[in-house]
């Protein structure tokens, strides 16, 4: 199916029919959502004026992919083959497609520009290993719900905390995780993504930490996406983003 601009009734319906976190099912009632805790001692400063303009990727291009270990390691013996600045966790942009045989130019949209290394309008889009790193921002305090919707699997952390994954392969899909944040800052993200050389490909990082009650979670802004200070390079590995794959 093709997949339109986000809206609140299909990410409600999207939270009801998917797990919400990895960890869900160390809950002791089936559905309930553990809040993970990200320590305070996590940030690495405080939110700035300036805002955000993206987060560091890489690009590994294996022969195919496998679980999440396995993925890991590929990515860990390997070079990246490409580099580049995620604007926005939101590929393939809303109302596109990205079909594994399609260039992963379609998979980028505008982003694709910024990709250095290889040339993304003639390579394909999947298999594909995407990391992305970097800093989100959270001016508030407060429980969250941040999520990742995904085609195929992802593994999210803030600082040295994991935050939610999903190891395997899926139709495109979202995972919401109940975050408690104690102290406003800028958080070590870590988004690791893969998607295999089968059908469509996908990737989005939505939250929803405004005050009202309705779950209405929106792509993290740009303005709250940052790319490391050399002071913090150091403590952050910037690697880049696994090119998912998605039918939107």
């Amino acid at each position: 199916m093709i997949r339109s601009n986000l809206g609140a009734a299909h990410l409600r319906a999207a939270a009801l029919s998917t797990a919400i976190v990895a960890l869900a099912a160390t809950s002791a009632l089936a559905g309930t959502t553990p809040t993970v805790f990200i320590p305070a001692a996590s940030s690495v400063g405080p939110v700035t004026g300036t805002p955000g303009t993206g987060l560091p990727g890489q690009i590994w291009l294996p022969p195919s992919t496998g679980n999440l270990a396995a993925n890991l390691t590929y990515a860990a013996s390997n070079t990246a083959n490409a580099t580049f600045l995620a604007s926005s966790v939101d590929y393939p942009r809303a109302g596109q497609n990205s079909n594994v045989g399609d260039p992963l130019s379609s998979f980028l949209g505008n982003d694709a520009a910024s990709v250095v290394g290889i040339n993304p309008a003639t390579t394909p889009s999947g298999p594909l290993l995407i990391r992305l790193t970097g800093m989100l921002a959270f001016s508030v305090t407060g429980t969250f719900t941040i999520g990742v919707g995904s085609d195929d699997g992802f593994d999210l952390r803030l600082g040295d905390t994991n935050v939610s994954r999903f190891d395997g392969d899926r139709p495109f899909t979202y995972t919401y995780a109940s975050i408690n944040i104690t102290q406003p800052g800028l958080y070590p993200i870590d988004l690791f993504y893969w998607a295999n050389n089968s059908t469509f490909s996908g990737l989005e990082l939505v939250w929803d930490i405004d005050d009202n009650a309705a779950f209405d979670p929106i792509t993290v802004p740009t303005a709250n996406l940052y790319i490391p200070a050399p002071s913090a390079a150091g403590a952050l590995a910037l690697v880049g983003l696994v090119a998912t794959r998605r039918r939107r």
